[in-house]
């Protein structure tokens, strides 16, 4: 039975987390409400608008279309898939879709966006920053604590009301992943999920209840299919 296993992980990783940062005298993070048409709200700026007017952003919007209404008349649902080709607008549709799943159905639930590669996750971070800069009006004086990126080559910077913490916090905060939206590799996803080591397993609670988007995920090895 895995449920043992789970609440193991679980009751751990609240443990490691609630240690490290009361020794670290790491302030608590508050939490965001974010609206479900943030995505929309954007793309109907202008300057985006302008930047979009080819024949693909027709397939890129009838596709858009098809993904929201479909998730709006399966709410009931756990797993959805998109297939589409590359350059139609997955990036922000799974946006849209996993907005409109937190506010509908998982409210206060973590985005978690996971890519396989490195050099893809700072493509698809720039787009959700640039639709929640555009869109939300506290974004730049909170950066992190609504978008992260998590990865061994993302810089730790942790900027919170203004200020930007200073390097113990950022480390701690970013690896925990006190964000709303959380863009990172499978392995820091997978490894916090099945792992065992403290650097991995931390961040485990704040996984629990939250939207899952695996990108690219036919580069997972088929011997792990089963497992995911």
């Amino acid at each position: 039975n895995i449920i043992p296993f789970l609440i193991t992980q679980l009751l751990y990783s609240i443990l490691i987390d609630s240690d490290k940062k009361h020794a670290g005298h790491v302030d608590s993070i508050q939490r965001h409400f974010i609206r479900m048409d943030v995505v929309d709200r954007y793309k109907a700026i202008p300057e985006f608008q302008k930047e979009n007017v080819s024949n693909i952003n027709k397939i890129r919007n009838s596709i858009y279309d098809s993904v929201i209404n479909n998730i709006l008349t399966n709410t009931d649902k756990k797993i959805f898939s998109i297939t589409a080709p590359t350059g139609t607008g997955k990036t922000l549709t799974s946006l849209s879709t996993a907005l409109i799943i937190r506010n509908k159905i998982l409210p206060q639930s973590r985005i978690i966006y996971a890519l396989p590669f490195t050099s893809i996750i700072d493509q698809n971070f720039d787009v959700f920053d640039d639709a929640l800069q555009k869109t939300l009006p506290d974004f730049k004086n909170n950066e992190s604590s609504y978008l992260l990126k998590h990865h061994h080559l993302a810089e730790f910077n942790y900027k919170y009301q203004g200020e930007n913490k200073s390097l113990d916090e950022s480390l701690d905060l970013i690896e925990t992943w006190n964000s709303e939206i959380i863009v990172t590799t499978f392995i820091q996803f997978f490894y916090s999920v099945i792992g065992y080591k403290n650097k991995f397993l931390k961040k485990f609670h704040n996984i629990t209840g939250s939207i899952i988007i695996l990108d690219e995920v036919q580069n997972i090895p088929i011997k792990y299919w089963k497992l995911v």
